[in-house]
């Protein structure tokens, strides 16, 4: 009735027996409340190669609260395993369509796996390289997400900066939403941050003066 520790789990999954296994997915299936309780045990379970257990930790997942489920997100997505980290980009999908979270997105630029940068670099690509078309509450998302990290990702900070001048051309009516951001990056210790949102903030007033 009580729900193996993860060593005894991992033990079984890797040396045990098949009719073992099999005993073990009948525990955990009905132990699910407090496998809810136990990330490191779902992970467990979402990294094996026994199918039922790893649909056993989708269905525990998927029914956390929101706190706990985006934690666990979170760590799906580090984990090396493709069908686990793919998985987790799918309900990057199901569940925040274009918008991922904030607290997302700095831990899936430091991924060591190929795709999963490439599905990040993706969403930004297809906000800010469309900005007639683009949703600007979505690019206004993107820009905070993105300028607020540090300077590690200073490339990508380059090229965003670019793009807020044109991107005022077509929505005027975020230049003060856009100028606020601006102002507050001005106005941390960050050397290279602060003059690059100063600089943009001031070709944004030459450009509104000349119009």
């Amino acid at each position: 009735d009580v729900l193996p520790k993860d060593s005894l789990i991992l033990s079984i999954l890797e040396t045990g027996s098949k009719r073992l296994v099999k005993t073990l997915t009948e525990i955990v299936e009905l132990q699910q409340a407090a496998l809810s309780e136990r990330t490191s045990t779902l992970l467990l379970l979402f990294e094996c190669t026994v199918y039922h257990l790893n649909k056993i930790a989708q269905s525990v997942f998927e029914s956390l609260e929101m706190e706990k489920r985006e934690k666990l997100h979170m760590i799906l997505l580090d984990s090396p395993i493709e069908r686990t980290y793919q998985y987790a980009l799918k309900k990057l999908d199901d569940w925040y369509g274009n918008q991922i979270p904030t607290s997302f997105i700095p831990r899936m630029m430091e991924h060591p796996c190929v795709e999963v940068k490439a599905y990040l670099s993706q969403k930004m690509k297809d906000t800010f390289s469309n900005l007639k078309g683009a949703n600007p509450d979505l690019y206004i998302y993107y820009v905070k997400a993105l300028l607020y990290l540090p300077n590690k990702v200073s490339k990508s900070k380059e090229s965003i900066y670019h793009t807020i001048p044109l991107f005022l051309n077509y929505y005027p009516e975020k230049r003060q939403e856009i100028e606020h951001i601006l102002l507050d990056i001005g106005s941390t210790n960050s050397k290279i941050d602060s003059e690059r949102a100063l600089v943009t903030f001031a070709q944004i007033q030459k450009e509104v003066s000349i119009l």
